[in-house]
């Protein structure tokens, strides 16, 4: 007997939104792992090639993963959130202390200037304090929520147990739940869409862990730069423009920026400015030249012209996150656009028009 086509396409959609409201609250130790072991898979492929077995290298790999972000957090977390506290609190007086000593400068050599400085400090006094609140009390609601009463405790030992089960079996059986979601397809179609999450893969996946790994070396060098000349924070914004290269064009305007006005407001003179430039100019050029080219490459082919555009839109429509996912998106998009005029110029009515 040959069932209807809906009757195919709709089984597996109820099927697929039946598990994921059947399995609750374990939905979200399932996709972290899930993203987890996405992003680790070429690492567990790499140690396989170097002899150790799967089996060893799944949970050798959670644990080291594990112990470094324990170990970050315990080490680095209290301090930089005092710091993250104290900076968005100062950002106002910052600013003040910033704008006086530009107009002194400016005065000083007979230039006139007309900027509501009070506008500015206050629109920075609103946007630090709603920053504050958004990361803060958040986080607090957060934490409450996860550990209030005996039953929060429980989910939440529960679902830390869970987490590193479900990336085991993950990791154990990648090909095999990868594999299996194109059986579903004909073969046909299974052949042309499996090519083409290939090469929408590797733009993703080499663009999103390259980059990762890129804007972790540029927190350390600018964290590093920043606290051994001096600059208030200095650590801190070096970690946080680091990690905020993750969109382009943002990390690095955003840590000068910052410790620039930190620098002018605490009365630095022309050396910690100097110190900042060149140092800022060296590790942009690092980026630029070596790690980019080494650990991202060319992977996405978007144009810087297409890169500007694709970050603008991810931007309006998803704010920082859709900034950060725009360009792999966009050269996925790419992707498809190519491969759908290829098969458009195949058409018998391009070929007879």
């Amino acid at each position: 007997m040959i069932l209807p086509i809906w009757f195919y396409l709709l089984c597996p959609a109820a099927l697929f939104g039946l598990f994921f409201i059947g399995l609750g609250d374990a939905t979200a130790p399932l996709l972290g792992s899930f993203i987890l072991a996405y992003a680790v898979f070429p690492i567990v492929q790499k140690m396989e090639r170097r002899s150790i077995k799967r089996e060893w290298a799944t949970p050798l790999l959670f644990i080291i993963i594990f112990l470094a972000v324990v170990t970050l957090c315990l080490i680095t977390a209290p301090m930089l959130i005092d710091d993250l506290k104290l900076f968005l609190k100062e950002i106002p007086t910052v600013l003040r202390h910033s704008l006086e000593r530009v107009q002194l400068f400016l005065s000083d050599w007979n230039i006139s200037y007309h900027l509501d400085s009070e506008a500015l400090i206050d629109m920075a006094r609103q946007y630090s304090a709603k920053i504050s609140l958004v990361l803060f009390k958040g986080l607090s609601s957060f934490l409450a929520g996860t550990f209030s009463g005996v039953s929060g405790v429980l989910l939440a030992l529960i679902n830390l147990f869970l987490f590193p089960v479900f990336f085991y079996y993950i990791i154990h059986d990648y090909e095999k739940i990868t594999g299996q979601i194109f059986e579903f397809l004909p073969p046909k179609l299974g052949c042309y869409f499996e090519e083409l999450l290939r090469r929408c893969n590797t733009i993703f996946s080499g663009f999103v862990r390259g980059q990762l790994i890129v804007a972790g070396i540029l927190a350390l060098l600018y964290g590093g730069t920043l606290f051994f000349i001096g600059i208030r924070f200095g650590f801190l914004i070096g970690l946080l423009t680091g990690f905020l290269s993750l969109i382009p064009y943002v990390g690095f305007s955003t840590g000068l920026i910052s410790s620039l006005l930190i620098t002018v407001a605490n009365g630095g003179g022309a050396l910690p400015v100097l110190l900042i430039l060149v140092s800022f100019t060296i590790i942009q050029l690092l980026e630029s030249f070596v790690l980019t080219p080494k650990l991202v490459g060319d992977s996405v082919g978007l144009s810087p012209l297409l890169a500007m555009l694709v970050l603008l839109i991810g931007g309006n429509l998803a704010g920082l996150i859709g900034m950060f996912l725009a360009i792999p998106i966009g050269g996925i998009i790419r992707i498809l656009i190519i491969d759908f005029r290829q098969n458009w110029h195949r058409t018998d009515y391009y070929r007879e028009n």
